[in-house]
């Protein structure tokens, strides 16, 4: 007998898409203003690379909310389909999008400075903090202005 996956309907539209913020943080690991932020960079990233047609904008929002959920949980493509209500096939391709384009994007974002400015950096944060060896650290932008 040949098994087949069997997608279960899943409005995703008012499961995930109208979620409130504490909802959507715990689920997603971020702020929704953070997510936004994030889609908007990457569909314009997309869109640039002619890899995304704005006009497919919710397509693009189900991808990013596929793919942030693998990394925000420790389920697998199998269970994230399921919740969404699609194939382990497209949670797997959105995934490896989301993951290529965000390795694409990583040096607008991600900066290490050089010998001096590390130096430099590390004598602040040390007087600073009391902490020696620190040159950098992650906070959230658009979390850090409320």
């Amino acid at each position: 007998m040949e098994k087949k996956w069997t997608v279960i309907p899943v409005d995703v539209s008012t499961k995930f898409q109208s979620m409130g913020d504490p909802a959507f943080r715990l689920h997603f690991r971020l702020n929704r203003a953070t997510f936004e932020a994030l889609m908007e960079v990457i569909a314009n990233y997309m869109e640039g690379k002619i890899l995304f047609q704005r006009g497919r904008m919710p397509e693009l929002d189900l991808m990013l909310m596929k793919s942030i959920w693998i990394l925000a949980t420790p389920d697998s493509f199998r269970s994230v389909a399921v919740t969404f209500g699609t194939y382990p096939s497209t949670v797997h391709r959105h995934y490896t999008r989301f993951i290529a384009t965000l390795c694409d994007l990583a040096p607008r974002f991600i900066k290490w400075p050089d010998a001096d400015e590390r130096r430099t950096i590390a004598n602040a944060f040390h007087t600073h903090s009391g902490f020696p060896g620190i040159v950098g650290f992650l906070i959230d932008i658009l979390q850090s202005k409320t």
